[in-house]
């Protein structure tokens, strides 16, 4: 790719913006399912299909994004996921109002395509942004704020959802009450973080950033599969995220069932993790 602007750092101004907001809202999801276990009073593995909903966009939209860029651009494709993050945030407002788990599950969804396309999109600008010798460092630089966000987002549910409610270390004390009160404290985080992406696109469609551009390469295309580094690369990633995802989705209830820790301050260890 080569660039047609030299507007470096406003590029990278704006996509550390993006890789901090999907940071965020990939973890602040995540750490929900706590919260949605204590609403609805589900099993564990049920809750756990929030994250499901999350993580099953990559694979159903990462290809199809890939192709959107081709055709409309890096810039459109990360304002279209900005736009898709707000309106899967805003959803979360009846779902909790109702509230409906299944909704909770589409809001989800809604939001992790944004996600996706974000993802698809931020890396390889990032990337191909400035000289190819200091790529490695300009995704480090972004995947630090990406980190920054991650730790984040639990304390944001420790503060937003858990505290004051009393919501019981143990289990079994949990009344339908309890489950309402922390419903009806959902849509604040979730409303704040539409207002926030929506500006972000509204502040990237008024602003004037590189192009990027393919270099026509003549010749055969060649498959992924020849390539057996990028497959054994792709497998670490689907295993380590995996676990990742697998540990932060069900610590905050393991401390609590397991160490009697109730779920705020619980969360706060989520971040430390």
């Amino acid at each position: 790719m080569e660039q047609r602007n030299s507007n470096y750092g406003l590029g990278m101004g704006v996509f550390g913006a993006v890789f901090f907001i999907f940071g965020f809202a990939t973890t602040f999801i995540i750490t929900m399912t706590a919260p949605v276990k204590a609403i609805f009073g589900l099993p564990e593995w049920a809750a756990q299909l929030l994250s499901s909903a999350f993580f099953i966009t990559y694979p159903i939209l990462s290809i199809p994004s890939g192709k959107l860029v081709a055709k409309i651009g890096y810039k459109w494709t990360v304002i279209l996921g900005l736009l898709l993050m707000g309106i899967g945030s805003l959803i979360f407002w009846p779902a909790a109002k109702i509230p409906s788990f299944p909704m909770f599950l589409i809001a989800t969804f809604i939001l992790a395509a944004g996600v996706v396309f974000l993802q698809v999109a931020a890396n390889p600008y990032v990337t191909a942004l400035g000289p190819e010798s200091s790529a490695s460092s300009r995704l480090n630089l972004t995947q630090a704020l990406n980190s920054v966000a991650t730790m984040i987002a639990p304390w944001i549910i420790s503060v937003a959802i858990f505290r004051g409610l009393g919501i019981p270390a143990d289990e079994s004390l949990m009344t339908p009450e309890h489950g309402l009160a922390a419903a009806e404290r959902v849509p604040v985080p979730f409303i704040t973080m539409a207002i926030v992406v929506i500006a972000v696109a509204v502040i990237l469609f008024s602003i004037k950033l590189p192009v990027l551009v393919k270099n026509k390469k003549e010749g055969t295309k060649k498959s992924v599969w020849n390539y057996p580094h990028v497959i054994l690369g792709a497998f670490a990633i689907f295993a380590y995220v995996g676990a990742e995802v697998g540990n932060a989705g069900l610590i905050v209830n393991y401390l609590r069932n397991s160490a009697g820790i109730d779920p705020e301050k619980a969360s706060t260890y989520a971040a430390i993790y």
